[in-house]
């Protein structure tokens, strides 16, 4: 979907919109950025993605506050598939998780030639336009990406629904924060 999208690089209601940096927007979620730290375990880690619901949660280092990496639903089948790391999941650390999922997606990505989006999740700034920040979901095959300052703190996370919700008409994104609501 998001391919198609742009793919409308260069038309005018695309670019009117696209040519915006992603501090013009009101995202969703904006103002409460979930995290986890790399330190906690696997089981700390789910718990608070499961209580997010849908939206990835942001890995940082407890001492620097950087963002290390990410977690997201499916990372849950890892776990669920791996009985070893489901039975270590309380004594292992979430930062010990993430390099472990890249290590079993490596040979997977490796012939597909992606394995740079596997060692850092996809980032943007505030200071990158919405068009840069599909460019980076598609060329990463990502679903989301973690909004980051300068300095590599989080300051939000920018899903495929937040990017398609921006090029609906106004009346569309009303009845859908509405349906929220209720």
């Amino acid at each position: 979907m998001i391919q198609l999208l742009l793919q409308s690089s260069g038309l005018e209601w695309f670019d009117h919109v696209a040519d915006k940096t992603l501090s013009e927007f009101r995202f969703e979620h904006e103002d409460h950025a979930v995290h986890v730290y790399g330190d906690q375990s696997i089981a700390e880690g789910f718990r608070v993605l499961w209580e997010n619901q849908t939206r990835p949660i942001a890995v940082l280092n407890r001492e620097n506050k950087r963002l290390i990496g990410s977690l997201s639903r499916s990372d849950v089948h890892l776990l669920r598939d791996n009985d070893d790391l489901f039975h270590s999941r309380k004594n292992q650390t979430v930062e010990e998780f993430i390099h472990l999922d890249a290590g079993m997606k490596e040979v997977d990505v490796a012939i597909e030639g992606d394995l740079e989006a596997l060692v850092s999740p996809v980032t943007n700034r505030k200071t990158d336009t919405l068009k840069q920040a599909v460019k980076n979901l598609v060329e990463t095959r990502s679903s989301f990406s973690i909004l980051v300052d300068e300095l590599q703190h989080l300051t939000g996370v920018l899903t495929v629904g937040d990017i398609i919700t921006q090029f609906a008409p106004h009346c569309v994104r009303f009845k859908v924060q509405w349906r929220r609501f209720l």
